[in-house]
């Protein structure tokens, strides 16, 4: 009996030193973005680098006083509420006509759907680039919320799409019985039935915009960067902000990080239950 209740003890600290190692390794590198945002440019190239804490919020107190910066968060804001907003809305109404309407061309659309999923957005950013540029979109925010449109719908209607599927086609039969048009049903039954669906698609849209650069470098020059551009642009050639980058990256991260602290449970369910019942 000691034996075993020793193996178990011993099996039960090895378990847990393991995670606390796994979460120091992993979390070490934003522990050290939070130090360096602290710390000034000198501190940071001296060698070896000083730590001290005199002037804690000096780079966050630059970073809000820069019009710059704000422009960007401004941009980021409007783009990431303005593309979630259109994505669930053409998404849902996309999953909703795939899971439930035959047509023709239906398997072409879904293969499509995942060909955009699987190929790299660097293989669209050429093609995307001359639109943008063929329609005067080029540094504007809506030329922006179109492009990374054609990225964050494939993923919204792959959750969503779970969902539509998973809801009994009697609950439509009998709103079609009492007078309702398809839409209605849609609006009114589908919708309020895949909440779940909704807020995870919501969330994982907004935090996909909210942290896109690739497609933002090529889009965005001057009047519609968003944050992830901002941030890219303390290193240069002779010289690199470290501690100007590190409190952008900071203050960048903060919205994604609280949303999915507040709204994990949805995530997780909404994101495990689509991905089941697809």
């Amino acid at each position: 009996m000691k034996t075993n209740r020793l193996k178990r003890n011993l099996a039960i600290f090895f378990t847990y030193f393991f995670v606390f190692c796994f979460i120091i390794f992993y979390m070490a590198p934003f522990f050290w973005m939070l130090l360096t945002s602290f710390q000034s440019q000198v501190n940071l190239t001296s060698i070896p680098p000083k730590i001290e804490f005199a002037n804690w919020f000096e780079n966050y107190r630059k970073l809000l006083n820069n019009d710059k910066f704000m422009l960007s968060l401004r941009n980021s804001i409007i783009v990431s509420l303005t593309t979630t907003i259109l994505t669930l809305a053409f998404a849902s109404m996309g999953a909703y006509a795939i899971a439930r309407l035959n047509f023709k061309g239906k398997s072409f659309i879904l293969f499509s759907n995942y060909s955009i999923q699987m190929g790299p957005a660097v293989a669209f950013l050429i093609p995307i680039f001359l639109i943008m540029r063929s329609l005067n979109l080029i540094d504007t925010l809506a030329g922006f919320i179109i492009a990374i449109l054609v990225f964050t719908l494939p993923v919204s209607m792959w959750v969503l799409l779970g969902f539509f599927k998973s809801i009994p086609r009697e609950m439509e039969e009998a709103g079609l019985i009492d007078g309702c048009k398809r839409f209605q049903i849609f609006l009114e039954i589908i919708l309020p039935m895949s909440r779940p669906g909704l807020i995870s698609a919501g969330i994982v849209t907004f935090i996909l915009v909210w942290g896109e650069l690739l497609i933002a470098l090529p889009l965005t020059l001057s009047k519609s960067i968003p944050l992830t551009v901002f941030a890219s642009s303390f290193s240069g050639i002779y010289f690199t902000d470290y501690g100007g980058a590190a409190a952008s990256a900071i203050l960048s991260a903060l919205p994604t990080v609280i949303i999915t602290l507040v709204f994990r449970n949805y995530l997780l369910k909404g994101l495990i239950e689509g991905a089941v019942k697809g």
